[in-house]
C-alpha cells in the first residue's frame, strides 16, 4: 500500500509529484502544500535530475540483477521480429499448402486440351485453334513453374507467380471458349467447362488471397 510521503496516511495509488516523484494523498499532492524541495526548478532542470537520479539508480549493484532478468526477454524480442531470418523465411513457407500438388492441379487443363483438340475434327472446328492457342502459352509456363516444386526450389513468390498466372489462364480460357461454342452451337459443352472453370477459379482466388494477390 502506498502511504503519502507527508502524513503517512495510506492512499492506494495516490498522487505522484511530477517534480520529486514522491506520492501524496490528495490534501497534500500540490508541491507548494507538502514543501516540494523542486518547486522552484525549472521543468527542464527537473527532467535533468530525474535522468540523474535514474542513471545511478541503474549504476546500482542491487538493480543488477534485475537488469540481467530483462535483458534476454527484450534480446529474444528482437531477434524474433528483426533478426531471425530463418523464423522470418519458416513464416513465409507457411503460407504454401504443403499438400499441393502444382502438376497435379494442371491436369484439369489437359482435360481442356483433349476436348479442344477433339473439336477440331467437327464442322467449324476450326475455331478451336484460338483455345488451343491460349494452352500453348499458358501450359509450358505453368508447368515449368511447377517443376520447381519436385526440385525444392518452389518459394512464396514463385507460388504467387503460379497461382496468379493460373488465375488469369483459366479467366482467358473460359471466355475464348464460351465465345467459341456460341459459335459452334455447343452449348452442353460450354456449360460443362464453365461448371469446371468457375470451380477452377473461385480454387484460385482462395490461394490468391491466402498469398495476399488479392485482399
Amino acid at each position: 500500500m502506498v502511504k503519502c510521503a507527508t502524513c503517512g496516511r495510506d492512499i492506494g495509488l495516490g498522487f505522484k509529484c511530477r517534480r520529486c516523484g514522491e506520492y501524496f494523498c490528495e490534501k497534500h499532492r500540490l508541491p507548494e502544500i507538502h514543501d516540494c524541495p523542486n518547486k522552484h526548478l525549472r521543468p527542464e532542470d527537473i527532467a535533468f535530475k530525474l535522468l540523474e537520479e535514474r542513471q545511478l539508480d541503474q549504476e546500482d549493484p542491487t538493480n543488477e540483477v534485475q537488469g540481467n532478468q530483462q535483458k534476454p526477454i527484450s534480446t529474444s524480442f528482437e531477434r524474433m521480429e528483426f533478426d531471425d531470418e530463418e523464423e522470418g523465411n519458416s513464416l513465409q513457407r507457411a503460407s504454401i499448402p504443403s499438400s499441393m500438388n502444382l502438376s497435379l492441379s494442371l491436369l484439369t487443363y489437359l482435360i481442356f486440351v483433349v476436348i479442344d483438340v477433339g473439336f477440331l475434327f467437327i464442322p467449324g472446328g476450326f475455331l478451336m485453334i484460338v483455345p488451343l492457342i491460349i494452352h500453348a502459352v499458358f501450359l509450358p509456363y505453368l508447368y515449368s513453374l511447377a517443376q520447381k516444386q519436385k526440385k525444392g526450389q518452389l518459394t512464396p513468390e514463385i507460388f504467387a507467380i503460379f497461382v496468379r498466372a493460373a488465375f488469369t489462364y483459366t479467366i482467358v480460357y473460359l471466355i475464348a471458349r464460351v465465345f467459341v461454342s456460341i459459335l459452334v452451337r455447343d452449348y452442353f459443352t460450354m456449360f460443362l467447362l464453365l461448371l469446371i472453370g468457375i470451380r477452377l477459379i473461385l480454387t484460385w482466388y482462395q490461394l490468391a488471397k491466402l498469398v495476399k494477390i488479392f485482399p
